[in-house]
Formats: structure tokens, C-alpha cells, sequence
């Protein structure tokens, strides 16, 4: 099982306003820190990972749900 951390409640209180950057070093737990949010804080959610070909095709298309309470962008999807 997964704790939150220390800053989960500020990071969820401000995804409910504005958009959320979560930086950090590889293997610290971003993604799943991010996971974790969405599993308990959120209801509909669309995750995508620019390193799935899957993923970035529909990222590309913008083929995302207008629905999401939540959308997440994992890993270098910012970095061309």
C-alpha cells in the first residue's frame, strides 16, 4: 500500500484549480506518485506516457476524453 506524502493534499488542492508540474529525478516516484493520486482522489482520469507509441499517436491526434477530471502526461513528452 502507498502512504501519501507530505505534499499530496497541497498537490491535489491545487490540481482542483490549475495544472500541476511534478519534477523530479529518475526513479523517485513521479509516476507513481501520479498513479496514486488519480487511484485515490480522482474519478475519471486519461494517463498518457509519451514513451508508448500508443500513447503519443493519440497525444498527437488529440484524442482525449473532454470528460477527464484529470489528465496525466508522463516522462519526456515535453522534451523533443
Amino acid at each position: 500500500m502507498i502512504r501519501d506524502r507530505c505534499l499530496t493534499k497541497y498537490i491535489v488542492e491545487d490540481l482542483l484549480e490549475k495544472m500541476v508540474f511534478v519534477g523530479g529525478a529518475r526513479q523517485v516516484g513521479k509516476t507513481t506518485l501520479s498513479l496514486h493520486l488519480v487511484a485515490n482522489h480522482f474519478k475519471g482520469y486519461e494517463y498518457f506516457n509519451w514513451d508508448n507509441r500508443h500513447d503519443r499517436k493519440r497525444l498527437i491526434a488529440s484524442e482525449w476524453s473532454g470528460s477527464a477530471e484529470l489528465v496525466i502526461l508522463d516522462e519526456n513528452w515535453l522534451i523533443s
